[in-house]
């Protein structure tokens, strides 16, 4: 009989998370485990729903209640504070349980990894998180902090199998010594399905810029936006793609704006490889990353992207030759990556082939899928 693995996920809207998940259960009948979804919000995009339930998954959705706060006084309330926490949420425990799954898969927060604790203590369940996100920076944390970080951290991660998304999430998590209470640490780095991009570098009317993310804090919009304002008038438009957690803050700012006629915000696309594929530049002045799933999609299709310089994605291209990259936050210096792709269609060539090729070479599924791997990793636990 096959040993039952559940992913628990905070939601499932058309993102980075819900790509990964996907890809790991999408074809359950050539599988050696039977996966299930738990969705905490007890919502969904539709699409997503859709293509969840067309691979034969069972979604289970359950109204979880999200708390605010992500300071380090939050950190602390919440990791010592977990028998006031886990009483809050003894039904859902107790549904969790009532599963029986093998594996309680995590791809949340840290902070709800304690729902994972105590529902593997029914049924002995094996504990995994995949960390999708470097979380914490000490070059961002001052004094004394740099020493009380790690502790909530600790509390959050203990007795979990963890699979880190890249290199960069490992080495956060051993800068902080997380990785001392872990049973093991393994890194995955995503990858996506495999195709040959057919992209058309000749001169156009007007070129297209895309970005692709959910429209957080952290992926840079602003920065893009002010960016935006600082180039030249050229013919060229921008498109926003991605569902909105703002409130439509970033909408309000362009609307505003001067330029409001060069940018269309699409909003949640299940077309999107045909958003991407119409575009000449691809965009990603994010913040905080893991390994984007959105820029490798950008990149595989052969758009030359320009991208912010953290290490996350340092440790993915080498700039001028698979991206432009610019300094972090710099709008200035984002204008002016913008305005040499823009100017120069040899260069998008040479950079849209060059992306192309590595993620053929190094993320894509041709040789062996992620779901392949990830099985791999849950038959070494499970017998160990």
């Amino acid at each position: 009989m096959k040993k039952k693995v559940l992913h628990i996920v905070n939601d499932l809207r058309i993102g980075g998370v819900s790509s990964v998940v996907l890809n790991l259960v999408r074809d359950p009948a050539n599988s050696r485990y039977r996966y299930e979804i738990v969705n905490l919000s007890g919502a969904a995009y539709p699409d997503v729903l859709d293509l969840f339930r067309n691979s034969g998954i069972t979604i289970h959705n359950f109204k979880y209640v999200f708390e605010d706060g992500y300071g380090l006084k939050d950190q602390f309330r919440k990791a010592f504070g977990e028998k006031k926490y886990l009483g809050k949420n003894a039904e859902l425990i107790r549904s969790i349980q009532n599963l029986e799954a093998d594996i309680l898969h995590f791809h949340t927060l840290p902070r709800e990894l304690m729902l994972g604790r105590a529902a593997a203590k029914g049924n002995e369940s094996l504990l995994v998180y995949t960390d999708h996100l470097t979380r914490i920076r000490k070059k961002e944390i001052k004094n004394i902090s740099k020493l009380l970080v790690p502790f909530p951290f600790k509390q959050f991660y203990k007795k979990y199998h963890v699979i880190a998304v890249s290199k960069t999430v490992a080495n956060y998590l051993h800068e902080f010594g997380i990785t001392t209470v872990l049973e093991s640490l393994t890194v995955l780095p995503n990858k996506i399905p495999h195709y040959l991009p057919e992209v058309n570098y000749a001169a156009k009317g007007q070129l297209k810029v895309v970005y692709v993310s959910r429209i957080s804090a952290v992926k840079g919009h602003k920065d893009l936006l002010n960016a935006w304002a600082l180039l030249p008038a050229l013919n060229i438009s921008l498109y926003i793609v991605g569902p909105d957690e703002l409130n439509g803050e970033i909408q309000k700012l362009a609307a505003a704006s001067s330029f409001a006629n060069e940018i269309v915000f699409t909003g949640s696309r299940k077309d999107v490889q045909a958003v991407v594929s119409a575009a000449d530049i691809g965009v990603f002045p994010s913040h905080q990353e893991g390994l984007p799933v959105a820029l490798l999609e950008m990149m595989q299709a052969g758009l030359p992207c320009v991208v912010s310089d953290i290490d996350e994605i340092k440790d993915i291209v080498f700039d001028g030759i698979d991206a432009l990259s610019f300094k972090c936050g710099d709008s200035k210096d984002l204008a002016a990556k913008l305005q040499l792709l823009a100017a120069d269609r040899e260069l998008r060539e040479k950079i849209g082939r060059s992306a192309a090729a590595l993620v053929a070479a190094d993320y894509s599924e041709k040789d062996r899928s992620l779901s392949a791997e990830y099985e791999a990793f849950y038959d070494k636990i499970i017998q160990a």
